[in-house]
């Protein structure tokens, strides 16, 4: 008897579940965003793009470096796929030791190196921000003491979702950066009246509490099995350490690439990095929305997949996955660029934000939004090294990427200003994605370059008469109704919301049937209730 019919059946309730997860972590990633442009918007609308609003945005730097190497995704993407395997082989309780000994391991570490990074603030905010005066600079310290601790709330926190993902709930993962954003606003409109900027730096401490570690905490609290544990001789810890090391001695331009933005942005004049990061928050909003929330949920399927030796399985999600994220990814890109005018002006060019620094962020927006479509590229592919815990191999990749962009990113800023960086940023996204998309297809036979053309293809043709309709717009429809700011931005965003909204939908109906299925059931019961 053929088992095709139960395994065409598997397949499709497989890719259904992805389907949900993707769908469900892409509408948290939007009302983050939303939340994210409330709390950018709260801030220039306060500081305006000021000495202070530059010191607050460099003064993550620090603690996002924590984050990249010792608390955030290095250690979660290796753990996944080392708990999923020992999950699906009927070993439950060497996953959770495995998670104990991570556990105790990593916040040991954190704690001795939050209070280093504490006593050394100063010196390694001039270090790295040479060009800010010594006011700014100890402006600076002072907000980036107060985020300091939050990278080991979120090394816990991404522990525990890590764990719920495996299970295939994507709740905590969801819910996590809602209540970040939450937090951070909260700061800005209660305690920034009283003590300044400082106000959002000391949300930004209680997001990563709150939202960070105590929502994941809150829904595994019942199936955590934790003891402080510390086996340095542990086989299953040294073999979960030496995948993770290539994380952690390589980087990925994704990351650096902002760092980037801020060092050489500091360099350029006061407002310069307020200006490049709204842009690039921008920027990250389709990036984050698309790759982020599919990176998110097909590690966990990939991992299972893999683990039960289905790699056939594993390689069509991967491959039918670039295609779709490519797709949307280069749909987005152009109507961000074509609309970044009126983006900026109806979500920023309020308060102490004026025309000028509207004008100087929707210039460089109007560069990064082709970023996109690489960063979404990267961001996926690399799961198909994650997942065979083949880290060595992304992260020789990227790291060569970055290095070689290094010295792209001073010529940038040198010769173009603002928007030679951002063009920089475009080269390095772009080069990273191609580089991994390759390696990956070359490495595992998983068909992603071909699905890398098709894709970009599908979304550039889909997208080109949107694009028509907002330059037509923007060329007579503005102009003979002779609107005013605000509305005529305003106006001008729905008309580039509306002829990128229906081109979108075109694709999905046309290209991803399964989905558009999904996402109109979904509308269905939100409007039934």
């Amino acid at each position: 008897m053929s088992t095709q019919p139960q395994t065409t059946g598997a397949h499709q309730s497989t890719r259904s579940a992805l389907l949900s997860a993707a769908l469900l972590l892409s509408a948290s990633t939007l009302l983050s965003r939303i939340l994210g442009q409330f709390r950018d918007l709260l801030l220039v609308w306060k500081l305006g793009a000021s000495v202070d609003t530059d010191a607050y945005l460099a003064a993550f730097w620090l603690p996002d470096l924590l984050s990249y190497f010792l608390a955030g995704g290095a250690f979660t993407i290796s753990f996944v796929p080392a708990f999923a395997k020992a999950v699906s082989e009927g070993r439950s309780a060497d996953g959770w030791k495995l998670f104990s000994n991570i556990a105790t391991l990593t916040a040991c570490v954190l704690l001795v190196t939050i209070g280093l990074c504490l006593w050394f603030t100063p010196e390694l905010v001039a270090l790295m921000y040479p060009s800010f005066s010594a006011e700014q600079q100890a402006t600076t310290s002072t907000l980036t003491r107060i985020i300091l601790p939050g990278p080991l709330f979120f090394f816990i926190g991404g522990l525990l979702t890590a764990t719920e993902t495996v299970r295939g709930s994507f709740a905590a993962a969801s819910l996590t950066p809602l209540v970040y954003n939450l937090a951070i606003i909260s700061g800005g409109l209660f305690l920034a009246p009283w003590v300044g900027v400082a106000g959002f730096s000391w949300g930004v401490l209680a997001g990563a509490a709150l939202g960070a570690l105590l929502v994941p905490l809150a829904f595994a609290w019942s199936r955590v099995r934790f003891r402080p544990r510390l086996d340095l001789a542990d086989p299953e810890l040294r073999s979960y350490l030496l995948a993770t090391a290539p994380l952690l001695i390589g980087v990925s331009l994704l990351t650096v690439d902002e760092w980037m933005v801020r060092y050489f942005g500091a360099t350029l004049g006061v407002g310069a990095i307020t200006h490049l990061s709204n842009a690039r928050k921008l920027m990250l909003v389709p990036a984050s929305l698309i790759g982020q929330s599919v990176s998110y949920a097909i590690l966990p399927s990939l991992s299972n997949d893999l683990a039960a030796g289905r790699v056939d399985e594993a390689n069509e999600r991967m491959s039918s996955s670039i295609g779709s994220i490519v797709a949307l990814s280069a749909l987005a890109a152009v109507a961000l660029a074509s609309a970044s005018g009126p983006i900026v002006r109806t979500i920023y060019q309020h308060g102490a934000f004026g025309a000028e620094d509207a004008i100087a962020t929707a210039s460089y927006l109007r560069v990064l939004a082709l970023a996109v479509p690489g960063w979404c590229l990267a961001t996926v592919a690399s799961r198909g090294f994650y997942a065979r815990q083949e880290n060595g191999r992304a992260m020789v990749i990227t790291s060569a990427i970055t290095l070689l962009s290094l010295p792209v990113y001073g010529f940038g800023a040198h010769n173009g200003a603002g928007v030679g960086l951002a063009w920089a940023s475009v080269a390095g996204c772009t080069l990273q994605g191609i580089a991994i998309a390759a390696a990956l297809d070359w490495r595992h036979k998983t068909q992603t370059v071909v699905m890398t053309l098709r894709g970009s293809a599908a979304g550039l043709l889909f997208a080109a008469p949107a694009a028509a309709a907002v330059y037509a717009w923007s060329a007579w429809g503005s102009e003979r109704l002779a609107l005013n700011h605000p509305w005529d931005a305003a106006v001008s965003l729905g008309v580039s919301c509306l002829a990128f909204g229906l081109s979108t939908i075109a694709y999905v109906w046309r290209s991803e049937p399964v989905l558009f299925a999904k996402a109109t059931k979904l509308l269905r019961r939100g409007g039934s209730k």
